[in-house]
């Protein structure tokens, strides 16, 4: 059997009765796996400032979802959802993120910056809360949360 000797395919043979065989074509196609089917698709729910300890425990759990573990790949999800003007509140670490736990350091900053001071919280909760049609319960829960 000879090759081609562009290719390195093996040419026709001739076999004993002198008739000529035709090698099946090999093919060189690689084949690689679809990237999209390998990628994380991940759209965080914009950043809420309300709750940010309640935001975080709903992006974390999308993280666990779909096993993100790296602390850079969850800081550059939850840049990639804040608003210009929470980005503004963190700019310091988006222009220069950390090397050592990003996300961990972004998350702190993020809530200290915009979260109700302790006495914001104080008037909110002097102010603003009221039974209302809730429930005690529900009432407790809420003034807890402030």
């Amino acid at each position: 059997m000879s090759e081609d000797e562009d290719s390195g395919i093996p040419a026709a043979s001739t076999g004993a009765s002198g008739s000529s065989h035709e090698t099946p074509p090999i093919s060189h196609a690689i084949h690689a796996p679809d990237v999209s089917a390998v990628s994380v698709q991940l759209k965080l729910l914009p950043f809420w400032p309300a709750d940010p300890e309640l935001w975080f425990a709903q992006v974390e759990a999308q993280f666990a979802c779909r096993r993100i573990v790296s602390q850079r790949s969850k800081f550059d999800y939850v840049v990639s959802s804040l608003s210009p003007e929470y980005a503004a509140e963190v700019r310091d670490l988006l222009i220069r993120p950390p090397t050592d736990d990003p996300y961990k350091i972004l998350k702190t900053q993020l809530t200290k910056r915009t979260s109700a001071s302790e006495q914001r919280k104080l008037q909110l909760l002097f102010t603003s809360e009221e039974l209302g049609d809730k429930k005690p319960t529900q009432l407790l829960r809420r003034m807890q949360q402030l």
